[in-house]
């Protein structure tokens, strides 16, 4: 007496069925939803999965039917107010300080010593975080301190955000306006010094 069998069951046993079983989650020949690879019977369309069209199918096909999640794009980098005000008040608490302590002139080197310092600080920290462009982090925040210092301190907490205002590809105009004021920061610097004047008091 002959046995009857389930045309939806498969013989995994065979060794042309074995051949063609995959081994990694393929889409259903049928509706494309994606299946195990121990599926036999389509979960959506309940139709059993034809290993046959499985085989046939390019492995490049079935990779672009079952894509990866895309991650979610990621905010830039926001300015905040709240550290740029408590940068400032230290700035000027500072200032105010080396100024009482030293005089105009001493309280100027002192305070562009600590320009130079915090906007080297920047250089080695970006460059320890993976920010792109420590360089272009440092120039900024030595030439307009007060504004690029407390971005950057808010900018690091997040090192995966963008900031296309220092990181983006600058154009001929900005690049000639960040020579000019290099150049003005230069001669200022030279100056100073050649004045040969510094006194304490």
């Amino acid at each position: 007496m002959l046995q009857r069998m389930d045309p939806n069951r498969v013989n995994i046993e065979s060794p042309e069925t074995a051949a063609t079983l995959p081994a990694e989650p393929f889409a259903c020949p049928e509706c494309g939803q994606m299946l195990a690879a121990a599926c036999r019977v389509c979960v959506a369309c309940k139709k059993p999965v034809d290993l046959a069209r499985i085989a046939s199918i390019p492995p490049t096909a079935q990779a672009e039917t079952f894509e990866a999640p895309r991650a979610l794009p990621i905010d830039p980098a926001r300015f905040s107010w709240g550290i740029f005000f408590t940068v400032f008040f230290a700035y000027l608490f500072l200032a105010s300080l080396s100024q009482s302590l030293m005089g105009f002139k001493g309280s100027t080197y002192t305070m562009g010593g600590f320009v130079l310092a915090t906007s080297l600080w920047v250089f080695v920290d970006a460059r320890e975080k993976g920010i792109r462009k420590p360089v272009g982090w440092a120039i900024a925040c030595l030439l307009l301190w007060l504004v690029f210092f407390p971005w950057y301190v808010s900018r690091r907490r997040n090192p995966d955000a963008p900031c296309p205002m220092i990181e983006g590809e600058s154009g001929p105009v900005a690049r000639v306006i960040i020579l000019f004021l290099i150049l003005m920061t230069l001669v200022g610097a030279v100056m100073m010094i050649s004045s040969g004047d510094f006194t304490l008091k």
